[in-house]
């Protein structure tokens, strides 16, 4: 059988996924969490085989030098382990940086652009995210709770008038037919899943121009139906997957460890 290390957070809301009854059938998982030593992270890949080892997301938990520590720890110890997402350096793992996202795909995206001033976040043209940021976090509407010490860290988008926003799963460049639909962040609501619909022919075709970027095995793209048509929010890297799972009963892991064991 298989065997995968995963590297996470204590708290990844997905984790129980990948102990479920038809998971424990394709792959045998191992854990190391963020919260560890690093010299047990060592320890675990010099005593072990794996085939895979997926790298979770580390922000709001490890620093930046945290993170790279790590990752050089499993990339001079791993053996034949293939990493999920082809992991190389730290920047790979930076790939969450919005505004290094709006580099590679400004011409899907809201016009974004650094934050100079705290006064436009007080624009009600514009919303104010970090740079380095998820799980719906770090979106601002004003600049109340802003670090304005470190104004480097925050982009700036116009703000668009969603209609519906989606989450779209992308396991080795194949476009999961159906994505969950969210309700979009608020400066007085949280992002809720709402349901899940079939993508429409229009939306793959989109989300398939945007792919012809893509180097990771595994990502959720956020998209927007506006009243100018289709935008990109932005691509997630290590993304939760357990709402969709709600709502499908589909785990995709699963569907990428069987993509996986083709390639390999």
């Amino acid at each position: 059988m298989q065997k995968m290390l995963l590297i996470t957070n204590i708290d990844d809301l997905s984790l129980s996924l990948y102990v479920t009854q038809s998971m424990q059938k394709k792959v045998s998982v191992d854990f190391y969490f963020f919260d560890e030593n690093i010299s047990d992270l060592k320890q675990k890949l010099l005593l072990n085989t794996y085939d895979y080892i997926y790298f979770g997301y580390p922000f709001r938990v490890l620093t930046k030098k945290e993170i790279n520590s790590l990752l050089k720890t499993v990339l001079a110890n791993k053996k034949e382990a293939y990493i999920i997402d082809n992991l190389k350096t730290i920047d790979d793992i930076y790939f969450e940086d919005k505004w290094h996202q709006y580099q590679i795909f400004s011409a899907f995206m809201p016009k974004t652009q650094l934050l100079q001033l705290t006064t436009d976040s007080d624009n009600e043209m514009y919303i104010t995210k970090e740079r380095i940021s998820g799980r719906a976090e770090g979106i601002f509407f004003n600049s109340h709770d802003l670090d304005t010490t470190h104004l480097k860290k925050y982009i700036i988008q116009d703000k668009m008038n969603i209609k519906k926003e989606y989450r779209i799963y992308v396991i080795c460049n194949n476009i999961l037919p159906e994505a969950t639909v969210k309700s979009p962040k608020t400066a007085t609501t949280a992002v809720k899943i709402m349901g899940i619909e079939t993508l429409s022919p229009e939306i793959i075709m989109f989300t398939q121009k945007i792919l012809k970027k893509n180097t990771f095995d595994f990502i959720g793209l956020d998209l927007a139906i506006t009243e100018s048509g289709l935008h990109l929010i932005e691509i997630n890297r290590a993304c939760l997957f357990n709402g969709y799972f709600k709502h499908t009963n589909i785990n995709v892991m699963e569907l990428l460890m069987d993509e996986l064991h083709k390639k390999r």
